[in-house]
């Protein structure tokens, strides 16, 4: 057989032979020992696991291009992670080896180099299941297996620089590949180290998630007690067990019972959580974009402590403080209207309120020093504001909120979800505002806030609004606004709208959807019956009367039947105004006879996956489906309905 290394090597000799003899023949001065050298040369041509005798082409540029390239590379696959979560890794193509690496003893040194960088991603939120103790530089040939899973896949700087001597330079000189530092699983702070002192001082995007669990590695599991586990059965939940087989019979029992936590624990605790802030406030200076994520305000709160005591953020951009704490859902009335637990109530303020360059700032179940921080400046030039999930004892005052933004007059973005201001309402000029997420509010509320702002540029909305009847807020909603907006109604100047729910009854969103004239992009989740009219309307064309969203191009929807699904296409076309781009739940997922159908009247069409939570188990008959119920199948034979 060809992959017999014995055959192999008679291939590889017949086929020297016959070359060497070729040569011979053809150039009779060659001695025998000229030709096999010559022969050899050549039947190692284009071998890409040997480097090219004159060099590689794209070692060519100049350093500076080079650099640019990696530094694209690097963008890309961060691209990637925010579009599609943790990504796997994109191929780049062969990377040939650069020609200087011509000896051994060059390659060897290269080769110590590496090995002695801690030259690895600080975390790879792929391995949920890595141990949890910081990784030392490996001290053998072997290293520990965390660092063997983790070379698989690295990141794309760590890569470039492990390819030959020059691109190793070229990036090591590059410092903007190296100022991003992700903290996902487990601690390493010689890694994080290695990153700081190769950003030379450049600004830092800083990302802490404590939020990832993983299992306890086998190592760490404890054995039951023998009156807990007889050994011939499997503890129920358990993780592993070592097993013994009797030779003779075949058969298997449990020799050694391994228990699992009830509770997988946290990749980062506590301790690394402070150990990694202490590693970082040195840097302080540095920081450009600094975020934090964990699963209890405990947590957070020895973050706020350290933060405080930091004179100044200079450089720093963007904050995001995320608080991910479950509550109980039979007491969330009184989790939301007193902060718990009482003894971290005071608010604390980040960087002595003295951060000049903040623009974007965050604030999930998480809250400061709201008046301290507008005295100091901290919350005064902001482009986007996000608050979620307060207490109502801890909300800042509607009037620090207005100052707020009074002194943000370019303020983009607004966010506000399960959380608000105290205090009455005056009005508000948000002069520059051009999306509103509102979710999670009480009907009341959010009609008194939306009511008290002015938002003449205002293009994109989000709205998230349940177990109310919204029927007035809607109505408000597509009323006329004041003078100084110059609109119709506060959605006839909208270009995106996202419905995920929005409860209120039919005459409501019939006046809603007949105030969307501007309408470009619409996001609907139309799984429960409330929200289902709005599709409804993009469907049913009446004759002499004005078209829903007459300028709608993209629509991405879930809980729509294929029946009805058709039917808006074909509707859609029919008037002159198709839908161009389509984007359909994964949980709607079309027959493949159906969905061609879809490709074919539209320009663009894919699937995307609810977020979590936006999930809903979705039956046949909750989908908008056809007037008779039935499966319409024979509504998907021949050609598009023109």
């Amino acid at each position: 057989m060809a992959d017999d290394p014995a055959n192999f090597a008679k291939m590889l000799e017949a086929e020297l032979r016959t070359r060497v003899s070729d040569l011979i023949r053809d150039n009779p001065s060659m001695t025998p020992k000229e030709a096999m050298v010559k022969a050899s040369q050549e039947r190692l041509t284009n071998n890409p696991f040997q480097p090219p005798l004159h060099g590689c082409p794209i070692n060519t540029l100049p350093p500076e291009l080079l650099a640019h390239i990696f530094e694209i590379g690097r963008a890309m696959e961060e691209q990637d992670e925010d579009d599609d979560g943790y990504d796997e890794g994109d191929d780049y193509g062969d990377d040939e080896v650069d020609d200087e690496w011509t000896d051994d003893e060059d390659i060897e040194v290269i080769d110590e180099e590496v090995v002695e960088d801690e030259d690895v991603v600080m975390s790879s939120p792929k391995k949920p299941f890595s141990p949890l103790e910081a990784v030392d530089p490996p001290q053998s040939d072997s290293g520990s297996e965390e660092d063997e899973e983790e070379e698989l896949h690295p990141s794309f700087q760590v890569l470039v620089s492990h390819v030959c001597r020059h691109w190793r330079e070229v990036s090591l000189a590059a410092h903007t590949l190296w100022t991003t530092l992700k903290f996902n699983t487990h601690l390493n702070l010689d890694r994080a180290k290695t990153y700081i002192e190769r950003a030379n001082g450049l600004p830092l995007d800083i990302f802490i998630d404590c939020t990832h669990e993983h299992q306890p590695d086998l190592d760490d599991l404890e054995e039951l007690p023998d009156s807990e586990m007889p050994s011939h059965t499997v503890p129920p939940n358990a993780h592993a067990v070592i097993l013994s087989m009797n030779p003779v019979t075949g058969s298997v029992s449990a020799l050694e019972p391994l228990s699992t936590p009830k509770e997988s624990d946290i990749c980062i605790p506590l301790p690394d959580l402070i150990t990694i802030i202490e590693l970082l406030t040195p840097h302080v200076e540095q920081w450009r974009i600094f975020e934090v994520t964990v699963k209890y305000f405990t947590h957070m709160h020895e973050v706020l402590k350290r933060i405080a005591l930091l004179p100044s953020a200079p450089l720093l951009v963007e904050m995001g403080l995320y608080n991910y704490e479950d509550f109980d859902e039979e007491d969330a009335d009184d989790e939301f209207e007193t902060f718990k637990p009482a003894e971290l109530r005071e608010p604390l303020l980040p960087f002595g309120g003295n951060a000049p360059k903040l623009k974007n700032v965050a604030f999930w179940a998480v809250h400061i020093d709201w008046d301290q921080a507008l005295e100091k400046g901290l919350l005064t030039g902001l482009h986007e504001i996000e608050l979620a999930y307060h207490a109502k004892d801890v909300r800042p005052s509607f009037e620090t909120f207005k100052s707020m933004i009074d002194s943000s007059p370019q303020l983009s973005l607004l966010s506000m979800c399960l959380s608000g201001t105290t205090g009455e309402m005056t009005t508000v000029e948000l002069p520059s505002l051009r999306s509103l997420v509102l979710c999670v509010l009480e009907a009341e509320y959010v009609a008194l806030l939306v009511q008290a702002f002015v938002m003449p540029q205002l293009h994109d909305l989000t709205l998230d609004l349940h177990d109310e009847d919204f029927t007035d807020f809607a109505l408000q909603l597509a009323e006329a606004r004041s003078e100084t907006e110059g609109r119709r109604s506060l959605l006839s100047g909208l270009t995106a709208l996202k419905l995920t729910s929005f409860p209120c009854n039919d005459a409501a969103a019939d006046k809603m959807m007949s105030q969307l004239d501007s309408l470009e992009r619409f996001q609907l989740n139309c799984v429960d019956p409330p929200e289902r009219v709005f599709a409804l309307g993009l469907i049913k064309i009446k004759d002499n009367a004005p078209l829903y969203c007459p300028k709608l191009q993209a629509l991405r929807i879930e809980g729509i039947g294929p029946n009805q699904l058709k039917k808006l296409i074909s509707a859609r076309k029919s008037v002159g105004a198709p839908i161009r781009k389509l984007y359909l739940s994964t949980h709607d997922e079309l027959e493949v006879a159906r969905e061609q159908w879809v490709r074919d009247n539209v320009e663009e069409f894919d699937y995307f996956d609810p977020s979590d939570d936006e999930v809903a188990l979705v039956d046949d008959d909750m989908m908008i489906e056809d007037d008779e119920g039935s499966d319409g199948s024979d509504d998907w034979d021949g050609s598009d309905e023109e």
